[in-house]
């Protein structure tokens, strides 16, 4: 801490003293993070995850960085907002297993929403587990998110519930917002439970963001289940450079609505490829499945779109 003031001013007897002083704490870095680091477990380069984050909150990074978390549950880790100092698309985080099993660590609040990503920037979360069955988000989106991969993680929300504010993964972005996800990559992930798998809420903000340079999701080869009635849901302006080779799977027991939709893209959206989906209604309850649901506007050229995207070889 740094303090600096005034007195006498020109020798006279200050008739001012409340902005007679200048205070400033700064933080000096022991350590900026560069390399792999294990969390309470491994080589044990941090006892507990909450030094880790202190650093990186801190400090930042100077090169590519990876925590490796001990087997466990860390409720702490459930939300980052802004951008870690000095990362970039080389100089990422990354939140992993130190045993490369997603089952073996948990992150997020217990209850409610599990992560919540707020102008985040360059992250990677794999082979770890996010939320639970009693979390009604399991990963949240706010704001403008980018450069942000999820491979092999569990992803979690309420697997028996009918509540339409629930949901896996959801980015309730509104009409004519500036902001969107770009470069946002969901890979090999599980994910399970919510009223949708996937919400998304006009992800590109309007028809301005569905450009090769704006909005960019790409969601392949994951395992969607126990999803109500949504497996990916999307409405209202996004871009997709891929959604294929998911398997996406009805409840099987329990509370279900009698439609169930595997894919729903609804309203002015770019979709380059949708490939090789597996899409399976399960419960005889469900009366009407839809396996994939367009309407209206696709790859539209008006709003950036190629004017075509390519459906092929999905199994319904």
């Amino acid at each position: 801490n740094i303090m600096a003031w005034t007195y006498s001013p020109n020798g006279i007897t200050d008739q001012n003293l409340s902005n007679d002083t200048i205070a400033i704490s700064t933080v000096g870095c022991v350590l900026v993070l560069n390399g792999t680091y294990d969390i309470a477990g491994g080589n044990n380069d941090f006892s507990v995850l909450s030094d880790a984050i202190n650093a990186l909150n801190s400090c930042g990074v100077s090169g590519p960085v990876v925590l490796r978390l001990a087997p466990g549950i860390y409720n702490s880790l459930s939300s980052i907002s802004g951008t870690y100092f000095n990362t970039n698309e080389i100089n990422t985080v990354t939140f992993t297993s130190l045993s490369g099993i997603a089952d073996s660590v948990t992150i997020g609040t217990a209850t409610g929403i599990a992560l919540t990503l707020s102008d985040a920037k360059y992250l990677h979360f794999k082979n770890i587990s996010i939320g639970n069955s009693n979390t009604t988000y399991g990963v949240y989106f706010q704001n403008a998110n980018e450069h942000i991969t999820f491979y092999g993680c569990n992803i979690k929300a309420n697997p028996t519930t009918t509540s339409s504010s629930t949901a896996a993964v959801c980015y309730l972005n509104t009409n004519g917002s500036t902001n969107y996800l770009k470069n946002i990559m969901f890979i090999k992930n599980n994910i399970d439970g919510g009223y949708y798998n996937f919400y998304m809420n006009y992800p590109a903000g309007s028809n301005n963001n569905m450009g090769a340079t704006g909005m960019s999701v790409i969601i392949d080869s994951n395992n969607l289940t126990n999803a109500y009635i949504y497996g990916i849901y999307s409405y209202y302006y996004g871009r997709y450079p891929s959604i294929s080779y998911n398997t996406i799977t009805s409840r099987n027991s329990g509370s279900v609505s009698s439609s169930w939709y595997g894919i729903s893209i609804n309203l002015f959206h770019n979709v380059d490829f949708m490939v090789g989906n597996k899409i399976k209604s399960t419960n005889t309850s469900i009366s009407s499945p839809y396996g994939i649901y367009i309407s209206q506007y696709y790859n539209y050229t008006s709003y950036s779109g190629s004017g075509a995207g390519l459906i092929a070889n999905n199994e319904i």
